[in-house]
């Protein structure tokens, strides 16, 4: 991960990277590495262009929360197909969902739900 911007890629270059929607939104494929070299290339247009790099930034945020929620969205459906199978769940089953479920909001609220990892 590089923390400096990259200079050796114009702002122009980057968003002819980006497969754009009619609308300015980029189809991202959730890689951090891959959204925070857009950001930095938003951040290195503003000088350039302010109203297009809010609006870049607006389009990415945008377009990076849409992609947490469908993945946050595809667990809890993978979570809830592991344990709801009517009664058949055994208890280590529900255990092993618990877990799954207390990760998945941890990551959700940055933080541990309950401070105990035991489970």
């Amino acid at each position: 991960m590089n923390p400096h911007p990259r200079e050796d890629v114009p702002a122009t270059e980057s968003a002819e990277r980006e497969d754009l929607h009619g609308d300015g939104r980029s189809h991202g494929d959730g890689d951090p590495g891959r959204l925070r070299d857009q950001w930095r290339d938003i951040q290195a247009g503003f000088v350039d262009d302010p109203k297009d790099a809010v609006t870049r930034a607006d389009a990415l945020v945008g377009d990076a929360l849409e992609q947490l929620t469908d993945q946050c969205s595809r667990r809890r459906e993978q979570l809830e197909s592991e344990w709801a199978r009517g009664e058949a769940a055994d208890t280590e089953a529900l255990r092993t969902a618990l877990r799954g479920y207390r990760d998945l909001f941890d990551q959700l609220v940055g933080g541990t739900a309950s401070g105990a990892t035991n489970m």
